[in-house]
């Protein structure tokens, strides 16, 4: 099933991060500050994503799972480091009846960014669970943001949904806006 607990910015712009592009080699002092999402399809959060469906394993049971955003943020330092910071919860119901309520996940993502032309390169090195220690993650993950414009990070993200109907999966455009905070 679709699990937005990645970085929503790997989804934005189709992974801007591969896109022909200069390598970015500083961090700009200029774009450096906090970027918190506030709208996705010009709601406020918290939102519900479309809901993914599939078999039970083992079973002629459906799984419906549906995940709500209720924070998403950005803080990039003029020092090179960033932090991710995002809050979220998923639910998944089944046809027989049981419902499994996971929670709310908390966590931040912490590294480097860098800017080039096209986009900002985000390389995450640590992430850190509630309660917990931050942990080194074994291999650095990188993905990309838009550039800021009009003091605000924004896009289009496509994300694929899994269905039971006719054309298992849907494609469902999202568009996110993560406004600079003052």
């Amino acid at each position: 099933m679709r699990n937005v607990r990645l970085p929503l910015a790997a989804l934005l712009l189709g992974l801007a991060a591969c896109k022909a592009d200069s390598f970015p080699t500083t961090p700009n002092t200029e774009i450096a500050g906090t970027y918190k999402l506030t709208t996705i399809n010009g709601n406020a959060l918290p939102f519900s994503f479309r809901p993914d469906s599939q078999l039970v394993s083992g079973t002629s049971d459906t799984a419906v799972f549906r995940e709500t955003l209720y924070q998403d943020d950005y803080e990039l330092l003029a020092s090179g480091r960033f932090h991710y910071t995002t809050v979220d919860s998923a639910v998944t119901h089944t046809t027989d009846g049981s419902t499994d309520v996971k929670g709310n996940y908390s966590y931040i993502y912490a590294g480097s960014w860098l800017q080039s032309s096209n986009f900002v390169r985000l390389i995450a090195d640590s992430i850190t669970m509630p309660g917990q220690a931050p942990a080194l993650l074994a291999q650095p993950d990188t993905f990309g943001l838009p550039l800021p414009s009009g003091n605000a990070i924004s896009g289009v993200a496509q994300v694929a949904h899994n269905s039971l109907g006719p054309n298992s999966i849907v494609v469902v455009n999202y568009t996110f806006v993560y406004p600079k905070q003052p």
